[in-house]
């Protein structure tokens, strides 16, 4: 079956190096994001919401009182659902335009939430323990350096502390699918 509303096009992938170069920069990864922005937003229906989402929050179990981060937090919906079950959320992304829309989206009875532009592979402004729960959903294949990215996560996250993790989109999976070849790439580097 074909996908009825495809990811946008690399905008210029000679100006891009993750496909040929293991060392993407995080503000190449930002420029994407920022880019595929719109097309991100407008698919939080099926795979996401309906079944990634409810399944990080069965595993996060009791969310009340305690902090969480959303490493990777897009346009805020999983924010949001662990911030309506009483987490006190940092919501962190590197996408400028994806945090917009999560911050269009917020629900004025929630809980604050802390929306914060910040790579998942830079943590230094988050102290030693700070956060109960850290959630990266659907990020870690776009991330410059995986292996960083989980050392801060365990810096950050409290003894006990529970790290939920979802990698690699179903639908883009695929040998033809664009980040079939990141993926591998990056396999490769951790």
């Amino acid at each position: 079956m074909l996908d009825p509303d495809p990811m946008p096009p690399r905008p210029n992938d000679s100006a891009n190096p993750s496909l040929d170069n293991p060392r993407i920069s995080s503000a190449d990864v930002g420029n994407s994001w920022d880019e595929k922005a719109s097309w991100w937003a407008s698919r939080a229906g099926a795979n996401r919401g309906q079944v990634v989402y409810p399944a990080v929050l069965a595993h996060a179990a009791d969310l009340c009182g305690k902090n969480v981060l959303d490493a990777g937090c897009g346009d805020g919906i999983l924010a949001r659902l662990m911030a309506r079950a009483g987490a006190r959320v940092t919501a962190l992304d590197i996408s400028r335009r994806l945090l917009e829309f999560a911050a269009a989206e917020l629900d004025p009875t929630l809980p604050a939430i802390s929306f914060i532009q910040g790579d998942i592979a830079r943590l230094n402004q988050f102290t030693h323990g700070q956060f109960d729960l850290i959630t990266c959903v659907l990020v870690l294949q776009g991330c410059p350096s995986i292996q960083i990215a989980i050392q801060g996560f365990h810096r950050v996250l409290a003894t006990n502390g529970l790290l939920l993790m979802v990698i690699l989109n179903p639908e883009r999976v695929t040998p033809t699918g664009p980040w079939f070849h990141e993926w591998k790439r990056i396999g490769t580097d951790v």
